[in-house]
């Protein structure tokens, strides 16, 4: 509520309550360098009962300062990968005492944890336009130890008073003393706390104070477009070993990563030494390479004054191209000439057994045996396939192996094996090579097979893989056309859903007839088959071979049956052979006369059929025409109706017939006859 009230003073002229509600908890947690839950709780109880939109304009004096600029003007990329060095002026901290204990406080104030030593506090601005700020090296630092102190603990406030716990670490903590802090709005903050304690040995009351007077840490940043850095993990540090020959330090460490492609990204690492009070009471950095033979082991060599090795404390940092940073400090107590004495480890080796390549969507099992002087048993290898990873432990024999997914787009990849080592025998690793191909497709039409034109097809293409996974998401373009309407024709994209349907939707507004539907997921194809010239297009997908399927699909006329004097299905038409009987029916409108299907069969089509029984319900043709009248087809715009003049035959007699109006657009409606 300190910085709320502030918060209202921001700026000129009325500040509303919300606004500055929210600005306090954005401050506090920029400004917070490890967030715990008693933080969550802080800002999760932090409210105000009112209106929110509600302003106040604060007399007296306002905080008009804008907000400090970036301490980083600008990053290298000398290391492969962006960085910049920093040196952090934390010289003004100030003192302070509460009931007998004594802490630290910095330029913004102090950071405190329940059960945790209060330390200063120092927010710096860190931003860089286009980059994050993805990991952060400690290069070194100069500092004075203070002893015996008895450090103030963080306590929970609650209604009965805080109750200070004692402080129990014997290493310096806290080990990192920089949290990098993504809400400063828009800029990045650096949340320095530049002080450690600990205890000489369990159960004492009083504490070793280390307070740093700068800092000189390396920032790695990543472009803020760079989506494979999100992929990647910060390396690994093992196999730590320092020795001293004469006046020289010789040391080296197995530094492993790999990117998503299993390409090697280690791009930095630096030892960061100390000789703690017998020295300059300060960190330094050594640079390490790695121009042996192996690639993962990095070395360096430090010339120290004589008789200093026993004083001699270490850490080892890397950094990948990720801007990821990995560091190695023996859990906070630094490693030394004795615990980091290298051991006499056995070489070890790996060999892979996997499949040469794999379809997209699939799984492949891969094994690993790992060996050293025998078979290795119980240790843990790391299989990987793309970007897939497992961790496996080795049976008997040294087999690590596991079913993997290919999840990776097709192409060149490989299968890698990662040992680690172990206090026994040297890290071991290996990659064989491994084609992606992709997955094939299928494609369904399913539906109605036709309908008016412009109402709801209700026909739509189901796309899958080739393991009956419905696929979504995916486009599926739809062509109708036939080569009996030349200049007609529909094309339409449509993205399928998370079923893999991909609907159609109206029926084209196209002349009536029978077309050809044809639906292509992906491919080469023809998009307008319907002129000419036509024009092609070629689609491909980055993981499905291309499908297409074809069936008919019939844009009909609106036929609602027949008209008196002949009565539909089920009903039985009955009169006398010879005579002329007038079809009448409707399209909806005048069609023209070319509505008869072509070619054979004919239309209209007529069959004889079995009579039916007593029981079926038999009714006379009330008109009928002169056997002089013109036979064939006509229309009738007043009625808005066509007649098909049917001249039966004689020789229909006492036998029954199936008249069949086959129209041009595939359809055929029936009426059923018994001639006297």
């Amino acid at each position: 509520y300190t910085e709320f009230a502030h918060q209202l003073r921001v700026g000129t002229g009325p500040v509303t309550l919300g606004s500055a509600l929210v600005k306090s908890k954005l401050a506090y947690l920029a400004a917070t360098p490890d967030i715990k839950g008693m933080h969550e709780k802080a800002l999760l109880t932090s409210a105000l009962f009112g209106l929110p939109m509600f302003a106040v304009n604060m007399p007296g004096t306002r905080d008009t300062s804008a907000a400090g600029p970036s301490i980083v003007t600008s990053t290298s990329t000398g290391l492969g990968v962006r960085y910049a060095d920093i040196n952090v002026n934390t010289s003004g901290i100030t003192p302070g005492s509460a009931g007998g204990s004594s802490y630290l406080s910095g330029a913004d104030g102090v950071a405190s944890n329940p059960g945790e030593p209060v330390l200063p506090r120092f927010v710096s601005n860190v931003g860089v336009s286009g980059q994050v700020l993805r990991g952060v090296g400690f290069r070194g630092g100069a500092y004075t130890d203070t002893a015996p102190v008895t450090p103030l603990i963080g306590a929970p406030g609650t209604e009965f008073g805080g109750v200070q716990t004692p402080f129990t670490s014997t290493t310096f903590f806290p080990a990192r003393m920089w949290t990098t802090s993504y809400f400063g709005g828009t800029s990045t903050n650096l949340v320095l706390t530049p002080a450690q304690h600990r205890i000489n040995a369990v159960g004492d009351a009083t504490a070793t104070r280390r307070a740093f007077n700068n800092l000189n840490l390396r920032l790695f940043y990543a472009d803020s477009t760079d989506t494979a850095a999100a992929s990647a993990t910060a390396p690994t540090i093992s196999n730590i070993n320092a020795s001293l020959s004469g006046t020289d330090v010789t040391f080296s460490a197995t530094i492993l990563g790999k990117n998503a492609a299993g390409a090697d990204n280690v791009k930095a690492t630096w030892v960061t030494y100390t000789f703690g009070s017998t020295g300059c009471t300060c960190w330094l950095p050594l640079d390490l390479t790695n121009i042996g033979p192996d690639p993962t082991v990095w070395t360096g060599q430090l010339t120290i004054p004589s008789g200093s090795g026993g004083n001699l404390r270490f850490t080892i940092h890397a950094a990948n191209d990720a801007a990821l940073v990995g560091t190695a400090d023996n859990g906070g107590a630094f490693y030394s000439l004795t615990n980091a004495a290298a051991p006499t480890l056995a070489a070890s080796s790996l060999a892979i057994s996997a499949p040469a390549s794999g379809i997209f969507g699939a799984s492949a099992t891969v094994s690993a045996t790992l060996t050293g002087p025998g078979p290795l048993g119980g240790r843990t290898v790391t299989l990987r396939l793309g970007t897939a990873i497992q961790s496996v432990v080795t049976n008997g024999s040294g087999v690590a192996s596991a079913t993997l997914p290919i999840q990776d787009n097709p192409g060149a990849n490989q299968v890698a094996a990662i040992f680690g080592g172990d206090t026994g025998n040297q890290p071991a690793a290996a990659t064989t090579a491994f084609s992606i191909t992709k997955t094939n497709t299928s494609l369904t039409l399913s539906g109605p097979t036709g309908g008016l034109a412009g109402s709801i097809s209700g026909v739509y293409a189901t796309l899958k893989d080739q393991f009956s996974a419905p696929l979504p998401f995916r486009t599926v373009t739809m062509v109708v056309w036939n080569n009996l309407n030349p200049g007609l024709g529909f094309t339409k994209q449509v993205s399928t859903g998370f079923d893999g349907r991909a609907a159609l939707g109206p029926i084209p507004s196209l002349t009536q007839g029978v077309y050809n539907l044809t639906a292509y997921f992906s491919g080469t194809f023809t998009l307008n088959p319907w002129v000419s010239p036509s024009s092609s297009i070629a689609l491909t997908d980055p993981t499905y071979n291309a499908s297409a399927s074809t069936r008919s699909l019939a844009v009909i006329y609106n036929f609602t049956g027949f008209f008196q004097p002949v009565d539909n299905l089920p009903t039985w038409n009955q009169t006398t052979a010879g005579s002329a009987v007038p079809i009448k029916f409707s399209l909806g409108g005048n069609q023209g006369l070319a509505i008869l299907a072509t070619g054979t069969p004919t239309s209209p089509g007529i069959v004889q059929i079995t009579c039916p029984g007593s029981s079926v319900v038999v009714d006379d043709i009330e008109t009928i025409l002169p056997t002089t009248t013109n036979g064939g087809l006509q229309y009738d715009a007043t009625s808005n109706q066509y007649t098909y003049v049917w001249k039966t035959l004689k020789t229909y007699a006492t036998k029954c017939y199936q008249f069949q109006l086959r129209l041009a657009d595939g359809t055929v409606h029936s009426a059923n006859f018994k001639f006297k």
